[in-house]
């Protein structure tokens, strides 16, 4: 009986204990305030399907993204369009359009022709343009004849021929013209006894329109010498030349079908000094003298003056007699020689007279030139290593 009242004490005991907190448990654990965070029995458990959880703001009216750090600067770049380029501003004229950069916008630099419908604006009258491997546009000239330039006299010159690289033209064709002067040089009168005296002098207009500002509103040809502007129109790849020489229509012309360019006495022209003969020694002559000839550009000699009655008789224009003895171009394999040269025909190149015997260089004892196709990547003799390394060097 005591036993059983004993354990009836003692649980009563237990039971008063897990009620009331004990003076050991309250020494250990400090009483909950106010300023204490709730536990996690506080707070209803909220399903993270958002990432980590929200902290709570200064002023507790709103949520601050927790991956937004305060020390971030803001972006302030307005977003571009991945296609949206700047203009660009560039006064080159490029027939092709501009060449783009990495990103597909355009710079000022000029891009290379592409196929050959990028050589349909050709400068000059081309039917067969194409682009060649370098990016450039040439013409197929090859069903071309040869273009001869008219002389005041009639004589033809060559002018312009197809070469390797499209048509080519000789520059200001009407000084190879046999009744022209050529500039800067002094033609002295001949006297009976074999002397000389002074007589004429040859100049010419170095001022030649030039064309300028190509692909822009001012694009059209100028006056180099003033600087000043003499035809407002396309003259791209356009050449001036001179035409209609003696002629009121005489003037700077281009080679475009542009039509004249301005009125201009654009040949080279004599200025001769009508009393040099009367300069001469003597003028007396008998039948037993032998004629005077003047000599034409070609090297050929037409009659001068001539023993007529005890005196001599010349021709004020001795030069009218060259007519159709114009120096004539050098074709291919042609030489001439540099101490009197000839000019190559259009397209063909200068060069030297050299051979190669396997083992070096053989050069001929003259000063001789030869012209050829050199530079167009065929090696055809007369080139050779020695004369012509761009076609024929492996």
């Amino acid at each position: 009986m005591r036993r059983v009242l004993a354990t009836a004490i003692v649980a009563a005991s237990l039971l008063a204990g897990c009620e009331t907190k004990g003076p050991s448990l309250g020494d250990a654990i400090p009483d909950p305030g106010p300023q204490d965070v709730p536990g996690d029995t506080a707070l209803p458990d909220v399903p993270d399907d958002t990432g980590p959880r929200d902290a709570f703001d200064a002023d507790g009216t709103g949520d601050v993204p927790a991956d937004a750090l305060a020390d971030t600067p803001p972006d302030t770049t307005p977003d571009t369009a991945p296609d949206a380029c700047s203009p660009v501003a560039c006064a080159l004229f490029c027939p092709h359009g501009f060449a783009m950069d990495a990103s597909g916008c355009e710079i000022c630099a000029c891009r290379d022709c592409q196929a050959a419908k990028d050589c349909t604006s050709f400068p000059y009258p081309c039917d067969t343009p194409f682009c060649s491997e370098s990016g450039t546009c040439l013409c197929d000239c090859t069903t071309q004849v040869p273009q001869d330039y008219a002389c005041p006299d009639g004589t033809l010159v060559p002018w312009c021929a197809c070469g390797p690289l499209g048509r080519d033209c000789i520059a200001r064709p009407e000084e190879r013209c046999p009744s022209l002067c050529n500039p800067g040089q002094a033609e002295p009168y001949p006297c009976a006894d074999g002397s000389t005296v002074p007589w004429c002098s040859c100049a010419r207009d170095d001022c030649v329109p030039e064309c300028r500002n190509g692909g822009t509103d001012a694009e059209g040809w100028y006056d180099p010498c003033t600087d000043a502007p003499i035809a407002n129109r396309a003259c791209q790849s356009c050449r001036p030349f001179c035409q209609a020489i003696g002629t009121r229509s005489e003037g700077w012309y281009d080679d475009c079908g542009g039509g004249r360019i301005e009125w201009a006495f654009c040949a080279p022209r004599r200025t001769c000094d009508d009393n040099a003969p009367g300069a001469c020694p003597d003028s007396a002559c008998t039948p037993l003298d032998p004629p005077v000839t003047w000599a034409c550009p070609d090297g050929t000699a037409v009659p001068e003056c001539a023993c007529d009655k005890g005196t001599w008789a010349c021709a004020a224009t001795p030069w009218a007699g060259c007519t159709d003895h114009a120096t004539p171009c050098v074709g291919e394999g042609g030489g001439t020689r540099l101490s009197n040269p000839s000019q190559c025909c259009p397209g063909f190149a200068m060069i030297g007279a050299a051979s190669w015997d396997g083992a070096q260089c053989q050069y001929p004892d003259c000063l001789c030139a030869l012209c050829t196709y050199c530079g167009d990547g065929h090696c055809v003799p007369p080139e050779n290593r020695c004369n012509c390394p761009d076609d024929c060097m492996p």
